[in-house]
């Protein structure tokens, strides 16, 4: 049985393209990291994971204040990940 959990991955060293597939059930809190970095995924809907990479080291939604990563920027690939776990966007290798 197939675990629905996990996020599927394009293959690695393609071009990989962000498709938008929708929105949340209940739109996330203002301000909050989540609603951030969703509104700036959003707005690289069919672009590739590289730009938004670019954009997002260049200007970061959100940083954390506290713990191991206060200060830096969050790894993109966890918030693509949860993205596509909810259904809200695919990456497809092209």
């Amino acid at each position: 049985m197939q675990n629905t959990k996990k996020a599927k991955t394009a293959v690695k060293g393609k071009t990989q393209i962000i498709t938008v597939l929708g929105n949340p059930q209940k739109p996330y809190k203002i301000g909050t990291a989540r609603s951030q970095y969703w509104l700036t995924v959003k707005t690289y809907n069919g672009k590739t994971v590289q730009a938004l990479q670019q954009a997002i080291t260049a200007n970061p939604p959100s940083q954390p204040k506290r713990g191991k990563l206060a200060g830096k920027t969050e790894p993109l690939s966890g918030w693509l990940a949860f993205f596509e776990r909810e259904g809200l966007l695919q990456i497809v290798a092209k």
